[in-house]
């Protein structure tokens, strides 16, 4: 799901990808999830910031934080939602 979330030959195969990866709760997909928050597709951005939220690691936690300090950032619902669902206290 890494590889293809990176080189699907569609935005419906990547978008999947990145919603499997945070299925699975990957710890492994983290940096790779972390690279699709800044990628042109929002359905992608959307989908990272889900998957990042459903694995919930402090590293995964950290990445979302930062990108919701990010004056310029068009997705601070999503990632608030995605916070909400780590359960991190912070």
């Amino acid at each position: 799901n890494i590889s293809v979330m990176s080189t699907g030959s569609t935005k419906s195969q990547r978008v999947g990808a990145a919603k499997k990866l945070g299925g699975t709760r990957s710890r492994l997909a983290v940096p790779d999830l972390v690279e699709k928050m800044e990628d042109p597709s929002l359905d992608l951005q959307e989908e990272a910031i889900q998957a990042l939220g459903a694995i919930g690691t402090p590293e995964a936690v950290d990445q979302l934080i930062s990108k919701l300090e990010d004056p310029n950032s068009l997705v601070a619902p999503q990632i608030c939602r995605a916070l909400r669902k780590a359960g991190d206290p912070r």
